[in-house]
């Protein structure tokens, strides 16, 4: 069960890196003992912690490492799955939202919290894993994007559909316009 246990051979020392603080990296760390293992554990666990991380971030990150650990344990989850995995999310909440009615706005705003918590597990799970990667990080930021702009266009089309009026229709498509344009700046600065 441990996290880094199977990388560990008692007797030979095995050098691991982590932050004690948020952000932080450690200079390395012996493990030899259970001791050492669980103190490992502890910072590696709290080097998950971004400086970046908001008040609600932190929030979403005590639910998320969690479930990141259990994915890890029970199957080695892959974090390009669970980025694909909440692209998907990030749809079904756009969808739910463009049908304009009370519940499926209550669904998909419930479904939008749980990919704002899940949103965090793709990133521990590759660096739990040491399975940071280019291709992890693009995929990471593509899905925020794909997850915004089906919010976005969900939201608008649904208002939209609620209302009944043209107006909405095109200042919708006018802030889309002006997303899609925030976007694509934002990936070329990338």
């Amino acid at each position: 069960g441990s996290l880094i246990s199977s990388a560990v051979a008692f007797g030979r020392g095995v050098v691991l890196e982590y932050g004690a603080r948020p952000g932080d990296v450690l200079p390395a760390l012996r493990v030899c003992s259970r001791a050492d293992l669980s103190r490992a554990e502890r910072q590696l666990r709290t080097s998950i912690f971004k400086p970046t991380d908001c008040r609600f971030g932190r929030f979403n990150r005590r639910m998320s490492i969690p479930i990141s650990l259990r994915l890890i344990e029970w199957m080695r989850f892959s974090p390009h799955v669970m980025s694909l995995l909440l692209i998907a999310l990030g749809l079904g909440a756009g969808w739910l939202f463009s049908l304009g009615s009370y519940l499926s706005g209550v669904l998909a705003a419930l479904l939008s919290v749980a990919a704002s918590i899940l949103d965090g597990c793709d990133g521990e799970l590759a660096r739990l894993q040491y399975k940071e990667s280019r291709v992890g990080c693009w995929l990471d930021t593509l899905g925020d994007y794909i997850y915004y702009f089906a919010i976005f266009v969900g939201l608008a089309i649904g208002v939209s559909r609620h209302s009944q009026s043209d107006f909405l229709w095109w200042a919708g498509t006018a802030l889309l316009l002006v997303m899609s344009l925030t976007f694509a700046l934002l990936i070329l600065l990338r």
